[in-house]
C-alpha cells in the first residue's frame, strides 16, 4: 500500500465510521415504541464524528497545510457529509445534521474563500452534478408525494414492505 499512516487512519475512520451510522440508521428503523436506544444514539454520534471529522481535517490538511488539493478527499466529504445533513434533517437526528452541516458548511465556506487562488474544475462540476440530483429527487418526491405520505402508517404497522423490520 502507497497510503501514509494518517491516511490509512483517516481511511479507517471513515469506514468504521460509515458502518456505525449504516447500522445505527438501521438500528433506528427496528424501534417500534418509538423510544431512542442509548446504543443508536451513541452509534449515530460515534459514527458522524468520525466520518465527518476524518475527512474535514484530510481536506483542510491538504489544501492548506500541503498547498494542494486533495480531490478524492474533498468529493469523498461531500459525497458522505451531504446526506448526513440530509438524513438528519430528514429524520430529526441531532447528531447527522450537526456533523454533517458543520463539516459541509466548514468545507463550502473555506472553498469560496479559495476560489478566488485557485479555482477548482472538478469540485465545481461534482457540486454541479450533485445540485442536479437533487433537483431531480426535489421533482420525483413532489410527483409521488401522495404515496410518501403512505410510508410512515406502513412503518409504524409493519405493512407490505416493512414487515421485514420485525424479523
Amino acid at each position: 500500500s502507497h497510503l501514509s499512516g494518517w491516511q490509512k487512519l483517516e481511511l479507517f475512520c471513515v469506514a468504521i465510521g460509515t458502518a456505525m451510522l449504516i447500522a445505527s440508521h438501521i438500528g433506528l428503523f427496528r424501534e417500534s415504541n418509538g423510544s431512542r436506544n442509548e446504543a443508536v444514539g451513541a452509534g449515530l454520534a460515534i459514527g458522524s464524528i468520525l466520518v465527518s471529522a476524518a475527512l474535514t481535517i484530510a481536506v483542510f490538511f491538504h489544501r492548506w497545510i500541503e498547498g494542494r488539493p486533495s480531490t478524492i478527499d474533498e468529493i469523498a466529504l461531500l459525497t458522505l457529509t451531504i446526506p448526513m445533513l440530509i438524513t438528519g434533517l430528514s429524520w430529526k437526528i441531532k447528531a447527522t445534521t450537526l456533523c454533517g452541516g458543520f463539516a459541509l458548511s466548514t468545507y463550502l465556506i473555506a472553498l469560496v474563500i479559495s476560489v478566488a487562488y485557485r479555482p477548482e474544475v472538478a469540485i465545481g462540476i461534482y457540486l454541479a452534478a450533485g445540485g442536479a440530483v437533487v433537483f431531480a429527487l426535489g421533482i420525483l418526491l413532489s410527483i409521488y408525494r401522495d404515496k410518501l405520505l403512505e410510508i410512515p402508517d406502513q412503518v409504524a404497522n409493519r405493512t407490505g414492505v416493512f414487515r421485514i423490520l420485525n424479523w
